[in-house]
């Protein structure tokens, strides 16, 4: 009786911590949800812990996908895609965030003052999501057979590269779902989008084999022995795209301005630079100009080399930046 009374009173001085709502694994089986438990110092370091987790189970990370979201929004925010979003099912096809991408939910955080931490559950209701992987990727077609067919009708080799590489985007993200698919319905959920898969992996062998076909000559006026014309020629090189002199497709020109000053204090340079990128027809597709800072020395030899190094140095940085931006590297 004494013993019995002693462990009651135990009992009762040890504090009883109910499971939280929404912890239990009875209340998500693995038969309907996908679901982890996250934990953190905050709520929401708790809510990217679980997010991490969920993307372990799709083979992937939560930077993999956020990439693919990220560059799918550009696409569809972009000029190309402005008559696709015009139409009812073009509407509502952006994406936020990573969870909203996977279909994923959380429960209420619920904060344990023993730990001094946070904890939730972030899920995933496998019918809901396999339901919406299939409606998106549905959309994402269409979309896709939107822009390769805009690509084929266009008579510039760079727009018809600018259509591809679009495609692309949104044909990676359509690959994702298809792998999401499949490991949400732990059977062959690939065979159904088989023709899917064979269709937009001939896009995206299509869209690189194509970029070694915009090839580039270069030619520069005023260049002291083609120094400037050999630096253009091996920064595009550097950057992956292809050269071929007197033959390029395109033709980057350039004139480089040159003004001397001889003071006492020696000799004087000035320079400035001019680039237009012209297609078969003469069209100027895009131009950079800068001018630099003056060089002196005593030396006129050594004033022209510290003018020449400065524009070799802005074709690495500046130019090389803006007409990756161009051409949508």
């Amino acid at each position: 009786m004494k013993i019995a009374l002693v462990l009651l009173m135990v009992s009762l001085m040890v504090p009883v911590f109910a499971e939280p709502p929404g912890m239990s694994d009875r209340d998500f089986p693995d038969s309907l949800f996908i679901s982890a438990i996250g934990m953190g110092a905050t709520a929401k370091e708790a809510e990217i812990n679980a997010l991490s987790q969920i993307s372990y189970y799709f083979k992937t990370t939560v930077q993999a996908e956020e990439q693919l979201i990220s560059q799918y929004n550009q696409v569809i925010s972009g000029k190309h895609t402005e008559e696709f979003r015009r139409t009812e099912m073009g509407k509502n096809v952006k994406t936020s965030t990573e969870a909203e991408f996977r279909g994923v939910r959380f429960t209420d955080p619920w904060y344990n003052p023993q730990t001094n931490t946070w904890t939730i559950r972030g899920y995933i209701n496998k019918h809901e999501a396999l339901e919406n992987y299939r409606k998106r990727i549905d959309t994402n077609l269409t979309i896709v057979a939107y822009l390769v067919d805009m690509s084929s009708q266009q008579t510039e080799l760079l727009y018809q590269y600018w259509y591809l590489k679009d495609a692309v985007a949104i044909a990676r993200l359509i690959e994702a779902d298809i792998r999401a698919s499949a490991d949400v319905a732990e059977s062959g959920a690939n065979a159904q989008f088989q023709e899917v898969l064979v269709f937009i992996r001939n896009i995206i062998t299509d869209y690189n084999g194509f970029r070694s076909r915009i090839t580039f000559d270069v030619h520069i006026d005023a260049d002291s022995n083609g120094r400037v014309e050999r630096k253009l020629f091996q920064v595009l090189e550097r950057n992956k795209y292809v050269s071929d002199p007197d033959r390029g497709i395109y033709i980057i020109v350039g004139e480089i301005t040159l003004s001397e000053e001889e003071l006492p204090a020696g000799f004087f340079v000035r320079a400035g630079i001019e680039l237009q990128m012209l297609n078969k027809e003469g069209e100027v597709l895009f131009s950079y100009s800068t001018n630099y800072p003056r060089h002196g020395s005593k030396n006129v030899t050594m004033a022209y080399n510290a003018t020449f190094r400065d524009i070799e140095q802005d074709l690495e940085r500046n130019f090389i930046a803006g007409f990756n931006a161009f051409i949508g590297d």
